[in-house]
């Protein structure tokens, strides 16, 4: 479609069917960032709700909207459990960006408390640190401490 027969349509109010190719990468980027963002939600919803019975544990409640979010390990799990910030823990200033949204007690959490095989929060940093083999081994380990 020729530039005047544009301007023409343009004129006249009828939108032209001529996308740029700049135009359409960015409308696809959107759109895939809009998919992958809600994606991203699913796969921390679904997380969280495997962690709700250790968290109601260790709150000493039975229902999980009785659950406290304050407490700095829980929150800092609720955290956790977002793929994105995974995923971005494994890149150069991973660890800077998750500090700015913890409290200090929660980064003492993460840079210090260790589980009973010590494992830390800081081992899910780097290329090795998150995969999914990795945390369904750790849900794992917890169904079999919880079941014995």
């Amino acid at each position: 479609m020729g530039k005047k027969h544009r301007q023409k349509l343009e004129e006249s109010g009828i939108e032209g069917t001529h996308v740029s190719h700049r135009e359409w990468f960015k409308r696809a980027k959107e759109m895939f960032h809009d998919i992958d963002d809600a994606k991203n939600q699913e796969i921390a919803n679904r997380t969280r709700a495997k962690f709700m019975p250790r968290w109601m544990e260790e709150c000493g409640v039975e229902d999980w909207h009785d659950i406290d979010y304050k407490n700095p390990q829980i929150h800092l799990e609720f955290i956790l459990c977002d793929p994105a910030i995974l995923k971005d823990l494994q890149n150069e200033g991973g660890r800077d960006r998750l500090f700015q949204m913890l409290t200090e007690e929660e980064k003492d959490v993460y840079l210090n408390k260790t589980d009973d095989k010590g494992a830390k929060y800081t081992d899910l940093e780097g290329e090795s640190g998150f995969t999914k083999k990795n945390i369904i081994k750790a849900v794992t380990q917890y169904r079999k401490v919880k079941k014995m």
